[in-house]
């Protein structure tokens, strides 16, 4: 039962970050099945706690640290928008007012300097 609760909350985690994109819950979701697949068998009770334990990590990780990033607008003027969710852990510099806007050789700037839209 633990096995089958800590494979439903690394799925949870992938579904909110990759919420606007398919494709990469998709192979974020097979390569889950096949980690958990692989270990299916283990008797070693120290080895299925450790398994566990990783899946709980990964589970918060992907909650705290991973961001999506989407690029939107024409190839010419293609802009970047980071998804950061109330679980993503921030840097108490950050501002979460002010995004951040990759552009032009994944240079970062500030929205008042290249963009007028928030």
């Amino acid at each position: 039962m633990e096995v089958l609760r800590s494979y439903r909350r690394v799925l949870q985690a992938q579904r909110r970050l990759f919420q606007h994109d398919q494709k990469a819950l998709t192979a974020a979701q097979i390569e889950t099945r096949l980690k958990y697949k692989a270990s299916k068998n283990e008797t070693d009770e120290n080895k299925v706690n450790e398994l566990l334990e990783t899946a709980k990590h990964v589970a918060i990780y992907i909650d705290k640290h991973v961001v999506q990033a989407i690029t939107t607008g024409a190839e010419d003027q293609f802009r970047t928008e980071i998804k950061i969710r109330d679980t993503t852990h921030r840097e108490k510099t950050f501002d979460p007012d002010k995004p951040l806007i990759f552009e032009e050789a994944n240079e970062a700037v500030s929205d008042k300097k290249k963009c007028c839209s928030t």
